[in-house]
């Protein structure tokens, strides 16, 4: 009796094969007539992205979120190719130890504090995979609103001094970003822009670029009236009042121009901005220099 062929079965075996029963798809009833080999093509990144999507090492409270990429850069409109899927733990046993925490208990901040840390937690862990997660993202996946998910952000921001990297917050956009004063107040007081970077979650590029926008801010205030700044800048008028409060700060001497109107004649000079006494910073003719003499410190 003769052996059953090996090539045979092996071809049989092939055929119930789903890359076999999506390249058949393609050719003969999707009416795809590019060829079989971009067919192939085709059905081995389909594959490529199921795995990824349905990765089989997901555990216990964990879940598998489509986020953007870290390196997708600021412009607005997402499309597929800028998604990868990051894996994201739902909660820690330190968190659910928070929830039975009897002090926080006793003022009613367990549910806050603990979804508060989930946020931080999970932005970074999206973060140190390559991707970062929205507020809308967030506000999904904890069932809360989007004003909850901003407070939570604000007060850890606001307690730690460390950023949270939320798309808002790497890419740079939304209303409500305000990390661009942060990052030039910790170079007044001295920190290297490469550090800086590191520790707020941005590249070195993004960094040098709040810097080179507070000194424009700076120069031009000196020769223009506070309502113009905008326009002549091209910054938004939020971050320039954040930058004037800045330069009040720390280089209260610095005389900016103002407008007096005494009468019916109206003149214009140069005042400081505050009396307060001047506080110890960094030059901030270094601002621009000190930027480019930075190394090359990504925050990735």
């Amino acid at each position: 009796m003769k052996r059953p062929d090996c090539a045979t079965k092996s071809h049989r075996a092939q055929l119930r094969s789903l890359p076999t029963l999506l390249l058949n798809k393609f050719l003969n009833e999707y009416g795809y007539d590019k060829g079989p080999v971009v067919a192939q093509a085709i059905v081995k990144d389909i594959l490529t992205i199921i795995e990824g999507c349905y990765d089989q090492r997901v555990g216990p409270r964990q879940c598998l979120w489509m986020v953007v990429r870290v390196d997708r850069g600021k412009k607005r409109a997402i499309q597929a190719t800028d998604l990868i899927p990051v894996r994201l733990t739902l909660i820690t046993e330190e968190e659910i130890a928070m929830l039975d925490d009897p002090v926080l208990g006793a003022h009613q901040q367990a549910t806050g504090r603990c979804r508060q840390q989930r946020v931080v937690r999970m932005c970074l862990e999206a973060y140190k995979q390559g991707g970062v997660l929205t507020v809308l993202d967030l506000s999904l996946i904890l069932g809360v609103s989007h004003w909850v998910i901003c407070k939570d952000i604000h007060t850890h921001e606001q307690a730690t001094g460390q950023l949270v990297p939320t798309r808002g917050t790497v890419h740079d956009i939304g209303p409500g970003v305000t990390h661009k004063a942060q990052v030039v107040r910790r170079f007044l007081r001295g920190e290297p822009p490469d550090r800086i970077a590191r520790s707020i979650h941005h590249s070195q590029a993004a960094v040098d670029r709040y810097l080179s926008a507070y000194q424009r801010i700076r120069l031009l205030a000196q020769r223009f009236p506070k309502d113009q700044l905008p326009a002549l800048s091209g910054v938004a008028p939020s971050v320039v009042g954040e930058y004037l409060a800045l330069i009040g700060e720390y280089e209260p001497q610095l005389e900016l121009y103002t407008t007096v109107t005494e009468g019916n004649q109206r003149t214009t000079t140069q005042a400081s901005v505050t009396d307060k006494p001047r506080s110890s910073s960094a030059p901030l003719e270094a601002v621009a220099a000190g930027s480019s003499r930075s190394g090359d410190g990504g925050a990735r």
